[in-house]
């Protein structure tokens, strides 16, 4: 990684923290908490679960960051660490199911196409939580937060074709998964 002011204010103010400065690790989270959070409600579509495991995050971030060794910027390590972390909550929490009908405005004319909708949604949602926490991780940067390849590999310090093949098996895999269930029919 190419060393710029950030960076090097950053690992200035991590070696700050590992040497007993904790106002230094308050200055970290609140530059980096706003994404975080902002994550954490994306996946989990709670406001007071996400503040609570962005909290968590940056409380694992912080007993761990003797483990952070500057190869990417603290503000990548602890978005992946974070997303991680809500990919692990959802999957135990069994949370695949979609929000009901009354969260929607439905026009009646249109709820039988909603529900199709929905059901079809739900198969994804299902198949998805299926997947391993990695496969996971690299459709949601992919197809959520619509990052490029070469933007996932950084985040997650894996090569770009590494990535690539991911998502291509992983598509793969699930297009005969959710044709075996009947989602295309």
């Amino acid at each position: 990684m190419r060393a710029t002011n950030t960076w090097l204010e950053e690992y200035n103010m991590i070696k700050a923290v590992l040497a007993g400065d904790k106002q230094q690790y308050l200055e970290l989270v609140r530059r980096y908490q706003k994404p975080v959070f902002s994550l954490h409600c994306r996946i989990i579509n709670s406001k007071a679960q996400a503040e609570e495991l962005t909290s968590h995050t940056f409380v694992k971030a912080y007993r761990n960051l003797r483990k952070f060794n500057f190869t990417c910027k603290f503000e990548t390590w602890v978005y992946v660490m974070g997303l991680y972390l809500a990919l692990d909550f959802m999957k135990a929490k069994g949370n695949v199911d979609e929000p009901a009908d009354s969260m929607y405005f439905v026009p009646e004319e249109n709820r039988a196409q909603f529900q199709q909708k929905a059901g079809h949604r739900l198969l994804l949602r299902k198949a998805i939580a299926q997947l391993g926490r990695k496969q996971q991780a690299i459709l949601y940067l992919k197809y959520f937060e619509d990052l490029t390849y070469e933007e996932i590999s950084e985040k997650l310090g894996c090569l770009e074709n590494k990535v690539k093949a991911v998502v291509y098996k992983t598509r793969k895999h699930l297009k005969n998964k959710l044709s075996a269930w009947g989602y295309f029919s």
